[in-house]
């Protein structure tokens, strides 16, 4: 083993206590293990430091860096600056990697020059990390149906199982710090528009846990906005994320006065030929 390692293992953290160990014993079991685990925490309320704390006594190739609470953007970018590896393997911190996970990435990377990120099929859960046929999240394997998807504003890759080389990161930069969500969205389309290209493993390598359904519909109302503002990003945009709301917001109301009185004519249209048929009717 090298005194760099080929992988740095990201992974922020904010108030996952309960989750978080699960995470590092994933790590901690794969069958490569030429990594560096470097988890940012940022700024954690619960008992989230004390765990990644006891897991960096334990293991020199844990390095823990506590942090004031900055966001997911930033606390990404701080584990970028603190990574030394080839490849940076994402690992979000209340998921869990298979075994095999790094092994089959990291060989992928090094046969096939021409891809720069690599992911992998998922495995949903809520409670217990079961592979269940009927929850995989399915990706597509080719880079240019990857690209395809993207142009239709739809991410067909899981940063919770990218494997990317670093060399991407030094020369494109890292995550937008102005997206609450939708950074990794903002990453990969800015990288594809620079001609990198993005694909998938075939195999299930991550188990991606699932928040309840009011949970989930809170994240897709807020990620709606920032979607939007990736997109404006990633393709040169220069105004800052208040700017854009501010117009973006301007925009959708003058659409939603339109459509107020689109359905005001529609509706007097329509009471016009019911009173017509009523005349004649009578007649």
């Amino acid at each position: 083993m090298s005194s760099t390692p080929a992988i740095s293992v990201m992974m922020p953290t904010y108030n996952v206590e309960d989750y978080v160990a699960d995470t590092i014993d994933s790590v901690l079991q794969q069958t490569f293990t030429d990594w560096e685990l470097i988890i940012v925490d940022d700024g954690s309320t619960d008992g989230t430091p004390q765990v990644i704390d006891r897991y960096a006594e334990k293991d020199s190739r844990i390095k823990v860096y506590h942090y004031e609470h900055g966001g997911r953007g930033v606390a990404r970018n701080r584990c970028l600056k603190h990574s030394r590896g080839k490849y940076i393997a994402i690992c979000d911190s209340d998921d869990i990697s298979f075994p095999e996970r790094f092994e089959k990435q990291i060989s992928f990377l090094e046969n096939n020059l021409d891809i720069g990120v690599v992911g992998a099929q998922l495995c949903s859960f809520t409670e217990k990390p079961i592979l269940d046929k009927t929850k995989i999240i399915s990706w597509p394997t080719n880079s240019n149906a990857v690209y395809n998807d993207f142009q239709k504003n739809k991410m067909k890759i899981s940063n919770c199982a990218a494997m990317i080389r670093m060399s991407i990161f030094k020369e494109y930069g890292g995550y937008c710090e102005e997206l609450h969500r939708s950074q990794d969205y903002e990453f990969f389309k800015r990288i594809l528009n620079k001609g990198i290209k993005l694909t998938n493993l075939p195999e299930v390598l991550v188990f991606y846990r699932q928040a309840n359904y009011v949970a989930n519909f809170r994240r897709y109302q807020e990620s709606a906005m920032y979607k939007n503002y990736a997109d404006y990003v990633a393709n040169g945009g220069s105004q800052t994320f208040s700017e854009f709301c501010e117009n973006f917001t301007t925009k959708l109301y003058r659409q939603f006065i339109k459509l107020k009185y689109l359905r005001f004519i529609l509706i007097m249209n329509m009471r016009k030929s019911y009173l017509k048929a009523k005349i004649i009717l009578k007649q």
